[in-house]
């Protein structure tokens, strides 16, 4: 497991900060976990899964892709 700031991020989803913050306020992207006061990072794990399930709805191997990311995780019986 690896943290990734949101200077790694952006570049691996390709879309701007902006729309990084507009999907997780959505429930469509992970919420970043704080690290301290002022200090968040994303899981990589979460991100990669989130982007393997963005090519699986490309591909028409699932649905949809914007369904919350909690239920999702709710869903395949993960912790939320």
């Amino acid at each position: 497991m690896r943290f990734l700031r949101v200077s790694e991020v952006v570049p691996m989803v390709g879309f701007s900060k902006n729309t990084l913050y507009a999907r997780i306020r959505a429930g469509t992207f992970p919420k970043p976990i704080a690290l301290g006061p002022q200090t968040t990072a994303f899981l990589e794990d979460e991100v990669l899964e989130w982007m393997k399930t963005q090519v699986a709805v490309a591909r028409g191997y699932c649905r949809s892709a914007n369904t919350p990311v909690s239920s999702a995780r709710t869903q395949e019986g993960g912790n939320v």
